[in-house]
């Protein structure tokens, strides 16, 4: 899970500078940070609470990894969705930062 959340850090910041007005650049950049680190807050609160409730059975992380795993198809959802539209706007997110 590390690796991909480096992969924010090198793919998903430098597309910001690519689809967003320089004046409103460290808008979204503090908004992104902002809304990562609530996520990582609540899914952590979520996960402790299904480590809690699974430690009962003999499956132990059983729920915390389909929690995981339903967040990565979210990602796949939302990553093909995010093509899509990178296509209809005419490929903002393929351009090259001069």
């Amino acid at each position: 899970m590390g690796v991909f959340y480096s992969f924010w850090g090198a793919v998903i910041w430098p597309c910001y500078a690519l689809v967003m007005d320089k004046k409103y650049l460290g808008i979204a950049f503090g908004i992104s940070q902002s809304l990562t680190n609530i996520f990582n807050f609540i899914f952590e609160i979520i996960v402790t609470y299904l480590i809690g409730i699974s430690s009962d059975t003999r499956y132990g992380y059983f729920w915390p990894e389909i929690f995981y795993c339903g967040l990565g198809l979210i990602s796949v959802i939302l990553t093909i969705f995010i093509i899509i539209e990178n296509k209809k706007m005419g490929n903002p997110l393929g351009k090259v930062a001069k």
